[in-house]
């Protein structure tokens, strides 16, 4: 078992990647379609027993994370949205994972054209709980809780 990686992701419908150490840039390339690896694989095991971090990959097993790039719309909406799996990332915003019925990946922008909120659906990915930020931050679990399902055509509304 992998203590690393959460409890709510010891799934096998989950996919997982190895970055590098302190860093946010996957090991291999083509890591959407043929280089990801089960919670449980020897190899993704075998890099965080050398304190490599790791990033879970959206979309799959119908994984989606909004991952928040501005505090007050996270204090604003993580009140209206379901108590789920979060994670405090190293740069201090909140990743919120939910299973949906739909997982594509879109922004939601500001009038300025600044991303308020990253849809990380199929395709995408987001650094796991436990790595460590460039800067030295680690990426803490906020909430302990299963990951809930929340309707994509709700989240659109």
């Amino acid at each position: 078992m992998n203590i690393r990686i959460p409890k709510q992701l010891h799934k096998i419908k989950y996919r997982f990647i190895p970055l590098g150490k302190n860093s946010k840039k996957p090991m291999y390339k083509n890591w959407q379609i043929d280089n990801n690896y089960t919670y449980d694989s020897y190899k993704l095991t075998n890099f965080l027993k050398l304190n490599y971090n790791y990033c879970v990959l959206t979309g799959f097993g119908k994984l989606v994370v909004l991952d928040f790039d501005n505090l007050k719309i996270w204090r604003i909406l993580s009140k209206k949205l379901p108590r789920t799996f979060t994670v405090l990332s190293g740069s201090g915003l909140y990743h919120l994972y939910f299973s949906m019925d739909k997982t594509t990946s879109f922004k939601i922008l500001d009038e300025n054209k600044n991303t308020l909120i990253d849809i990380q659906g199929k395709g995408k990915q987001v650094v796991g709980a436990n790595s460590i930020h460039p800067n030295g931050n680690i990426y803490d679990i906020y909430c302990d809780q299963d990951i809930q399902f929340f309707s994509y055509d709700e989240l659109l509304n």
